[in-house]
């Protein structure tokens, strides 16, 4: 190959696979008091030119879940991605698959998990059968970004699930699958 078309290939394989993340098991315990937050479930489009047939047929379907566990001095953040498609599909993901945010009162970032963290060039392709579910637990320290403790308040706490179904060939939509929940910090 020549070198004026290798380099190219060379940078867009690489932003292919930039960004990465921490994968944490989900354990929370039962007996601390957990909270069961907004559902938002999004299904691609289905792709134009189809016959009505096609149209019919089952497209992928995810849904995010969100639960937060108040800790002493720290919240914990746990994620569900459950595939409600009917059928077995195939998810594809960096390892950054997921985005955590959290703002204040008047709508300011004032924590972003992803920031000052560096993500391998990886990208997962995993199968997610029927009704099963991904599960990933984070936290958050509860400091702002200029690493001070934050005041007692209500925070807003958004998570942004990365994946790309792609099993999905009538459709050319990513799901970008977001929940969000409201804390009282006390």
């Amino acid at each position: 190959m020549k070198k004026s078309i290798m380099l190219p290939l060379v940078w867009v394989s690489a932003i292919i696979f930039l960004v990465g993340s921490n994968q944490c098991a989900y354990a929370a315990n039962q007996e601390q008091s957990q909270s069961k937050h907004q559902v938002q479930q999004i299904k691609p489009l289905p792709a134009k030119g189809k016959d009505k047939k096609e149209k019919k047929e089952s497209k992928p379907s995810l849904q995010t879940t969100l639960s937060t566990e108040k800790k002493k001095d720290r919240l914990l953040i746990h994620m569900k991605l459950r595939n409600t498609s009917g059928k077995d599909i195939t998810l594809s993901y960096s390892s950054h698959k997921y985005e955590i945010i959290v703002n204040n009162e008047n709508n300011e970032e004032i924590f972003n998990w992803s920031d000052n963290k560096a993500f391998t060039q990886q990208l997962i392709i995993q199968d997610l059968k029927k009704d099963g579910e991904l599960s990933f637990t984070e936290e958050w320290n509860l400091k702002d970004k200029a690493k001070k403790k934050v005041p007692k308040g209500r925070y807003t706490v958004q998570i942004k699930m990365l994946v790309d179904v792609t099993s999905d060939t009538t459709s050319s939509a990513s799901p970008k699958l977001i929940a969000s929940t409201v804390v009282e910090l006390k």
